[in-house]
């Protein structure tokens, strides 16, 4: 079983909250339990967030269901590249690399949007593309209910 939907966010932080709606709307609908919808919208929310906040541009979200794993994907078109090669990337279980401090030095609000999705996804991490920038994350799917 494979499915695909994609999404255009405009850069307006007013559009997040549309881009979580739209993502668990279809991810309840391909029937995936409760708490892997609740884990791919929080981290859509941080990485659509991220793009809108610090590309400035349209965005594009892209999610995958294959088999047992969905594939969540946001694109800026911000042609400005991140590094100029793949970093951040962890594409390994828990206890691969980390960004950032362990733990926040202030109360602040931001700034942990990639700290959440490294504490949530099975995989994830940051690349160049010919658009832009991808933030990308990958959940295990159990329709068990676990994430």
């Amino acid at each position: 079983m494979c499915h695909t939907e994609r999404l255009t966010v405009r850069p307006d932080t007013t559009c997040a909250g549309h881009a979580r709606r739209w993502a668990a709307g279809h991810l309840q609908h391909w029937k995936l339990p409760e708490n892997t919808v609740d884990a791919a919208v929080l981290m859509l929310s941080e990485a659509i967030t991220n793009a809108i906040v610090h590309a400035r541009t349209a965005s594009t979200v892209r999610l995958v269901l294959t088999g047992r794993h969905l594939d969540v994907t946001v694109t800026d078109l911000n042609p400005r590249r991140a590094s100029g090669k793949d970093r951040l990337a962890r594409a390994c279980p828990a206890g691969g690399p980390t960004v950032g401090p362990s733990r926040p030095v202030q109360l602040t609000e931001s700034g942990r949007g990639l700290q959440i999705i490294d504490a949530l996804a099975e995989q994830w991490g940051v690349r160049d593309v010919d658009e832009g920038t991808e933030v990308w994350f990958r959940l295990r799917v159990d329709k068990s209910g676990a994430a």
